[in-house]
């Protein structure tokens, strides 16, 4: 065919029907952006939120940017496009999007087992820790629950954390069904560390943030500047003003602050198949694979919306007849959502200064039934509905709460018995102290008071104004076979049975001038028990009978290490020096006096 007839058949067919040279008409969203101007700020008066950003693309071109409320109520301060908010976890994004820089550049492969990268990698389950995969860990399948519980105020490093995986149980086998777990991003970016040989805030600023100009971005509430929107819950139908929760021990999870200006260069990024200002950061088949879906995932259960699966970092959804690829943060005072819509070119931006509120959800759905001209629905009505009802039965099971407590029992043991360290292999120490008649809990310097409920459980109650983490917590302690407060049953991850922690000695108990006055012969010539030391441990010998390891556990008393553990305790004198050794037997006990 004629070069020139073939021409003038193509701009036939072409749907706009352009002249030669010509382009696009703009889009007019003047009616979007005056609609949006009135309803963005009627929603955040109707929800309580005091501070709300949101950012429309469309085909390259930024359709709304704009913020309202307030960053900080108290004072007054309004909302812009450079106020920075924490964006949770569609940080996780971000992460994902670097593995996929190191796959493009062959340091990484999605699907060979992490062991490759780390051999110190290793679950709770030893026959899933070598099948695990970059890909599994990303899209939340490695049959491991959340256990947030370890991370939230922990003073753990990354590759601390990642240590602590293998103790913590699981509830089902690897990829047998879609569980999400901040703590296998955070073992993600020890991945990305040991690839690069850099800190993964580094290996993020130098593949995303710089590359993209999103030089306000920050990885914690500890390096924001003073544009970082101050962070408010709902407690108790107030909304309260709450400390920034600085989580940068899992920031490859969620700990990324930004703002409107610095998000919409990342939403083109995607939006433009991995290329910004006509420079390549990701290649097109990577990013088409981190946006695929690549684990099932329940049914929605919002009207309209078909769930199809989780992704790299994004869920992946059939909304209302459109691809939707998308993802929530959360975290205490925040919640953001950031919402793509590939065929139509179209990237959503909403952040807000509040806790747990439906608002960016609802907004991202109006926003996106607006621009694609869809036929209305009653979003805002439709949440309402679902949060007064999720309201109503939370009060009515706080109201019910007492019908399964015991009515006029009391502890086991004086309440200062019950104080002390108990420690979890996994999830570390939790600290029991005596508080007049009652008891608080500390664990990663949260401490919660904890009242007695029934029997030997006690039952935690953080007041409205004081950190959650674990209110509503129940406790229950253990007594050994002696009878003594030997361990606290804990519900640290609600899918897993009671994590148990175990209780320490108490440290007087462990230093060596305690020991020596153990020190000595017992029993009679038939029958003689050794008390000797061994640097700073207690060892109890009797004849043709190896040594045994006695470990403290209470004031003149100790259990063997080996099993099965026996109970030996000392009888003293007013000046604390032992006069004799009460060693269990399986026949009863042997009471040997002190020879020498």
């Amino acid at each position: 065919m004629p070069f020139i007839l073939k021409s003038l058949l193509l701009l036939l067919l072409s749907p706009l029907f352009l002249a030669a040279g010509s382009t696009p008409a703009p889009e007019d969203h003047t009616e979007l952006v005056s609609a949006l101007d009135s309803r963005i700020p009627a929603l955040a008066s109707e929800w309580n939120v005091p501070g709300i950003a949101v950012a429309i693309v469309k085909n390259g071109t930024v359709v709304f940017e704009k913020g309202f409320g307030f960053k900080d109520r108290e004072r007054q301060l309004p909302v812009t496009p450079q106020t920075l908010f924490a964006i949770g976890s569609t940080t996780k994004a971000f992460t994902t999007f670097v593995m996929g820089t190191l796959y493009d550049e062959k340091k990484l492969d999605w699907d060979t087992p992490i062991v490759t990268y780390l051999p110190s990698f290793q679950l709770y389950d030893s026959a899933v820790s070598g099948r695990v995969t970059p890909r599994d860990l990303a899209c939340h399948r490695t049959g491991v629950p959340r256990h947030d519980l370890l991370w939230v105020n922990s003073n753990l490093t990354r590759p601390q954390l990642a240590y602590r995986l293998r103790y913590l149980p699981n509830t089902d086998d690897l990829r047998a069904k879609w569980q999400y777990n901040n703590l296998m991003y955070a073992a993600a970016g020890y991945l990305i560390e040991e690839i690069t040989h850099r800190t993964w805030e580094d290996a993020v600023r130098d593949r995303i943030f710089t590359p993209l100009g999103m030089s306000s971005s920050t990885f914690s509430v500890k390096d924001s500047s003073q544009d970082l929107a101050c962070a408010y819950e709902k407690r108790d139908d107030a909304v309260l003003r709450v400390p920034y929760r600085d989580i940068q021990n899992i920031g490859p999870a969620g700990s990324i602050n930004s703002c409107l200006a610095d998000l919409i260069p990342w939403v083109m990024l995607h939006l433009n198949d991995g290329v910004y200002k006509g420079h390549r950061l990701i290649q097109s088949s990577t990013l088409k694979d981190i946006h695929a879906p690549h684990m099932l995932l329940s049914p929605s259960e919002i009207s309209g919306v078909e769930t199809l699966g989780y992704g790299l970092g994004w869920v992946i959804e059939n909304y209302r007849g459109h691809r939707r690829v998308w993802h929530d943060g959360g975290i205490d005072g925040f919640t953001a959502a950031i919402s793509l819509i590939p065929e139509e070119n179209i990237g959503i931006i909403v952040l807000t200064n509040m806790g747990d509120t439906p608002l960016p959800y609802i907004l991202t759905h109006e926003i996106t039934d607006r621009i694609l001209k869809l036929s209305f629905c009653d979003w805002n009505t439709e949440w309402a509905q679902r949060v007064k009802s999720a309201e109503k039965s939370l009060k009515e099971e706080r109201h019910n709460k007492e019908l399964l407590r015991k009515t006029g029992t009391t502890p086991s043991h004086p309440i200062h018995e019950y104080a002390g360290e108990y420690e979890h292999p996994g999830y570390g120490t939790v600290t029991i102290a005596q508080n007049n008649d009652a008891l608080l809990m500390t664990y990663n310097g949260i401490t919660t008071p904890l009242r007695h409920w029934h029997y030997d459980v006690f039952a935690a109650h953080a007041a409205p104004t004081g950190d959650q983490a674990h209110a509503q917590a129940k406790l229950l302690f253990q007594n050994d076979l002696a009878g003594d407060i030997c361990a606290v049953e804990i519900p640290m991850e609600p899918t897993v049975a009671n994590i148990i922690f175990t209780k320490k000695p108490s440290v007087d108990l462990c230093t060596p001038a305690y020991l020596r006055r153990f020190v000595g012969v017992y029993g009679s010539d038939t029958t003689p028990f050794t008390v000797t030391m061994d640097g700073e441990t207690l060892l109890l010998k009797s004849d043709g009978e190896e040594a045994e390891e006695c470990i403290p556990k209470t004031a003149n008393t100790f259990t063997s290490k080996k099993p099965p553990s026996r109970t030996v305790k000392f009888a003293v004198d007013n000046r604390g020096i032992a006069t004799e050794a009460q060693i269990e037997t399986e026949n009863g006990v042997v009471r040997a006096p002190r020879r020498q």
